[in-house]
Parts: C-alpha cells; sequence; structure tokens
C-alpha cells in the first residue's frame, strides 16, 4: 500500500534528473556553438585595419586600466586594440574608481576618453598625466 507513492516519487526524482541532464546537454551545446562563434569573430578582427576604434568599458581604475564584467568581451576588445591606431573611450563618470573582475588593459593603451561632467578633477589630471587626450561632453 505504501510502495505506490514510493514509486511515484522514485519517478518524479528520475524525471528530474533527465530534465536536469537535458539542460545540461543544451547548455553545453549553446557553450560550444558560442566558443565557435568566438573564435569565428577573433579570426575575422585579426584580419582588421583600423584606423579609430571606439568603445566602451565597465570600469575604470586610473591605476590598473580597464576592466569588465564579461569575460567573453575581453578578448574581442583586446583584439580590436591591437589592430586599431587609435582608441577612443566612450565612458560616463559613473565607471570611473570602479574595478570589474576581468583586466582588459592598461589606461596607456588609451588615446582618448569621452565622458560627461561629472567626472572627478583627480580623474581629469590622472587622464592628463597618463597623456591621454580628454573630451567632456
Amino acid at each position: 500500500m505504501n510502495q505506490l507513492p514510493i514509486v511515484q516519487l522514485m519517478n518524479m526524482k528520475m524525471e528530474e534528473q533527465a530534465k536536469k541532464q537535458i539542460y545540461l546537454e543544451e547548455l553545453t551545446q549553446k557553450l560550444e556553438k558560442l566558443e565557435q562563434s568566438m573564435v569565428s569573430t577573433m579570426e575575422n578582427i585579426k584580419k582588421f585595419n583600423v584606423n579609430i576604434s571606439i568603445m566602451s568599458a565597465d570600469s575604470i581604475d586610473m591605476d590598473i586600466g580597464i576592466t569588465n564584467a564579461d569575460m567573453f568581451e575581453v578578448p574581442i576588445k583586446q583584439e580590436i586594440r591591437r589592430c586599431s591606431n587609435k582608441l577612443v573611450l566612450i565612458a560616463d563618470s559613473s565607471k570611473f574608481d570602479k574595478k570589474s573582475f576581468y583586466f582588459v588593459m592598461p589606461m596607456s593603451d588609451i588615446d582618448v576618453i569621452i565622458t560627461d561632467s561629472n567626472i572627478s578633477e583627480n580623474n581629469i589630471k590622472l587622464i592628463k598625466e597618463n597623456n591621454i587626450k580628454l573630451i567632456i561632453v
């Protein structure tokens, strides 16, 4: 008499495990496609010869440099910098004095920063000391 609920519970657990396995397989397939796409994107970017590139930043620390929260964006941004003669960084003042998990590039890789008027005087000074052109809009 008590076997039926136990059998039902076992079946429910087996169904849950099967759903988790399907989810993991789908996730693995998506990650493999993303990896293939990244490799393809990187190979295409390596062929670029760019005069001026414009990019954004998640975080800017004047000592560390540009950091990013998304690890998949990092190699793309690094490769874009490598193939560009000049790099313009566009970031609002709230991005300064912050750090994200992944390092992108040092401040010395930046040629121009475009930001808003709320940037601190200290960051203005540090940008100028690093010989980076600053445009405040």
